[in-house]
């Protein structure tokens, strides 16, 4: 498997008909600070700075998939109300399809609240009562009819447990869809598989895979098990299961085929993980793409869903970088990028870190002193100077190593979670915009003379300095080098 393939691919997602059943859900967001307790109960009292909207459940399915190029045709049934218009907004010029309005439903809105990137508390309006049968009729009509002017490629019942993705709609869109050799994709919920019988793939995540077995499962084969029987009793052709920080399984008719470890580097927020899942297994299997290769991007949308706060649909462009990232490649950022990615960290109650330096003679003690720092906080950026900052400083002959190559060095650390150049012998601009929560120096530095101290002092931030190893210095190394060059004389 080559990126190559994998890019391909997400560019073979482009035009197809999606057709996504399911629950509509509004996820709402209120970002604020806990500021004291409230005298009217033991409560803490969250002062709230920031209020997004976003959509969730099926509607987030259709959301990945407008975004990834596929054109999503959405059939669902909501409330006559406020939040049904909200809806619209929402969703305007994203899908296709249809929207019946109930007006004995509630629109179902999650609202979640957040503080320091931790979610404090969730409140839900809605009802889950599963929709009539003149509905179920409706819905599978509109499926009918856009097949017959546009064509479907596949066929999501997206499944939060609302009340839309019934038993008697999921008979009549699965018998429908297997006369046409359309697949089916179900993202399923509570214990009565019976009705995804006939389904191509269900994908449950690992929990409610155990709630149907009723049993714990630990490894992998005992997972496999279980989801072969499963396919075997309810008649489905194949199960993925996601499996959290472990990855995920692909079970086909020869029982686990295909098994992958996650790609998540940071989890802040699970929040829509599945759907992203849902959206790229749909696209593949459409295409009758190679499963571990779905997989494959399936699992790196996942680590970039859940590496943010709240739902997202992270485009074809995000998921081969985020590849490129995993097989190696080093974590370089531009500035522009940086700040975004700062901007989200920060977003989410991360500590960033912060420091610089030419690094051009690597040794030890730099090792020992960026895993000092990054001890420190919870993501470390490292600003490195360019070559001509090198030569500037160091003198002629250096640096030896070129800045390409420095960056990459460093980026293979553990310990760097982000690295970026900088140009003129001052990263005063760098830290400016990012305006670290820690800088951080050597003891060959006082804090007086840390450039930049005083912008994060005043940006509320601080500055520290790190014992240097004192038997470990680029003075003895280049003492070394200047010994050997003489000799070679």
């Amino acid at each position: 498997m080559t990126g190559s393939n994998l890019s391909s691919l997400l560019e073979s997602f482009r035009g197809l008909n999606i057709a996504v059943v399911g629950d509509h859900i509004i996820d709402e967001y209120l970002q604020g600070r806990a500021v004291r307790i409230s005298p009217e109960a033991p409560v803490q009292i969250i002062d709230v700075e920031d209020s997004k909207l976003r959509l969730g459940g099926a509607s987030n399915v259709v959301k990945i998939l407008a975004t990834l190029g596929a054109n999503p045709y959405f059939y669902s049934v909501v409330g006559n109300d406020d939040d049904a218009i909200v809806s619209r907004t929402l969703l305007d010029g994203q899908m296709s399809g249809g929207i019946l309005l109930e007006s004995l439903r509630q629109t179902t809105r999650k609202t979640r609240v957040l503080s320091s990137g931790q979610q404090l508390m969730r409140l839900d309006r809605e009802n889950s009562m599963p929709i009539k049968i003149d509905e179920e009729k409706l819905i599978l009509q509109a499926i009918e009819k856009d097949y017959s002017l546009s064509g479907l490629s596949a066929i999501v019942l997206s499944d939060y447990g609302k009340g839309v993705v019934s038993k008697g709609l999921c008979k009549g869109i699965i018998d429908w869809a297997r006369g046409r050799n359309i697949p089916v994709i179900v993202d399923p919920k509570g214990r009565d598989w019976s009705k995804y019988s006939g389904a191509t793939v269900v994908k449950p995540n690992l929990l409610e895979l155990t709630a149907m077995a009723d049993v714990k499962l630990v490894t992998d084969d005992e997972i496999a098990d279980v989801a072969s029987a499963l396919c075997r009793e309810f008649d489905i052709s194949s199960m993925l299961i996601t499996l959290g920080a472990k990855g995920m399984i692909y079970v086909g008719s020869g029982g686990a085929e295909h098994s992958l470890p996650t790609f998540a580097r940071d989890v802040f927020d699970v929040t829509g993980a599945g759907d992203s899942v849902t959206a790229i297994l749909a696209l593949g299997v459409a295409l009758g793409a190679d499963m571990a290769e779905i997989m494959h991007l399936a699992n790196a949308a996942a680590g970039i869903v859940v590496s943010r706060v709240g739902t997202c649909a992270p485009s074809s462009s995000e998921i081969m970088a985020w590849i490129t990232g995993i097989n190696g490649q080093s974590k370089i950022f531009s500035l522009a990028d940086a700040l975004v990615e700062v901007k989200r960290l920060r977003s989410a109650g991360k500590k960033i870190l912060f420091t610089n330096g030419c690094f051009d003679l690597f040794h030890a003690g730099h090792i020992l002193f960026l895993t000092q720092t990054r001890k420190m906080g919870d993501y470390l950026v490292l600003a490195v100077n360019d070559d001509e900052s090198v030569t500037r400083l160091k003198g002629k002959g250096r640096p030896l190593l070129d800045l390409e190559t420095r960056m990459r060095i460093l980026s293979a650390l553990e310990c760097v979670d982000m690295v970026l150049p900088f140009h003129g012998d001052s990263p005063i601009e760098i830290i400016e915009a990012i305006q670290p929560d820690i800088m951080v120096k050597g003891s060959n530095y006082e804090k007086h003379e840390v450039e930049g101290a005083d912008l994060v002092s005043q940006s509320g931030g601080k500055v520290e300095i790190i014992q240097s190893v004192a038997d470990i210095r680029n003075e003895s190394i280049k003492c070394f080098l200047e010994s050997i060059s003489s000799a070679v004389k």
